[in-house]
């Protein structure tokens, strides 16, 4: 498709502003009620330096508790480093019902300029998980197929399953209608480059996915095609306690 200038393209940009300015106000919401105790810091710092919710508690001295449903779940994860357990993981730890299996008492939170996935139970910060996302030398979202860009948005967690290279994958809506709607935006304005003859795709098959690059991302190295991409320890976690239907906002 031929390029139509800038003055398109600058029309499709500002009603597409007019469309996420408007989608903007429930996203804004959902994401307010998981970034609790200063959570909504784009460096993720306060999530990582959160006091002690036990003053002298472990997460070794807390899982010697009277069991619970909750902490066998907890029992079956990684080991983490951090001195004290967080509010979430105490939360998970008191939890006798069979809640944890719905996916609203979960949710995550991602930051791409940061490196950092961050998963709450019951609105609580539970624990923050190292990432890596899209190989694009452009920041942004995610715009067509083939940008090797990371998504930006309110996503879900539509499908789950066992990955020969990636050990598990669990897939995102992507495109979402905010994502729709900003291509169509933009295939209209003649934005969208050709292959093949025809408009790239609006692209897909985007997850959260374990890693075969295992130095980069211990590097935070962003080496994908898209996905956003996490150490094995922690996408068998993440497999383990997110339902589907948890809701993942990923943020720039």
């Amino acid at each position: 498709m031929a390029k139509r200038g800038r003055a398109a393209v600058g029309f499709a940009v500002a009603g597409l502003s007019c469309v996420l300015l408007g989608a903007a106000g429930p996203a804004t919401r959902v994401t307010a009620s998981l970034d609790d105790e200063r959570a909504a810091s784009p460096l993720g710092q306060a999530d990582a330096s959160d006091p002690p919710a036990v003053p002298g508690t472990t997460l070794n001295s807390a899982l010697g508790a009277p069991e619970t449903p909750g902490s066998r779940l907890l029992h079956s994860l990684s080991r983490v480093s951090e001195a004290s357990p967080s509010v979430g993981e105490l939360l998970l730890l008191a939890t006798t019902s069979p809640g944890y299996l719905y996916s609203t008492s979960w949710g995550v939170t991602i930051y791409k300029s940061a490196h950092v996935l961050i998963v709450y139970y019951e609105g609580r910060r539970f624990r923050t998980y190292n990432a890596v996302f899209g190989r694009s030398r452009f920041r942004g979202a995610k715009l067509w197929e083939g940008d090797l860009r990371t998504p930006e948005g309110v996503y879900w967690i539509t499908n789950k399953h066992s990955s020969l290279r990636w050990r598990h994958f669990l897939a995102l809506n992507y495109p979402n209608e905010v994502d729709e709607l900003r291509y169509a935006a933009m295939a209209a304005a003649g934005f969208v480059p050709d292959s093949a003859g025809q408009d790239r795709a609006e692209g897909g098959a985007i997850g959260i996915h374990g890693t075969d690059q295992q130095w980069f991302n211990h590097l935070k190295i962003n080496w994908t095609s898209g996905c956003i991409s996490v150490d094995n320890a922690a996408i068998d976690d993440l497999d383990t306690i997110l339902p589907l239907g948890t809701l993942v906002i990923i943020r720039p």
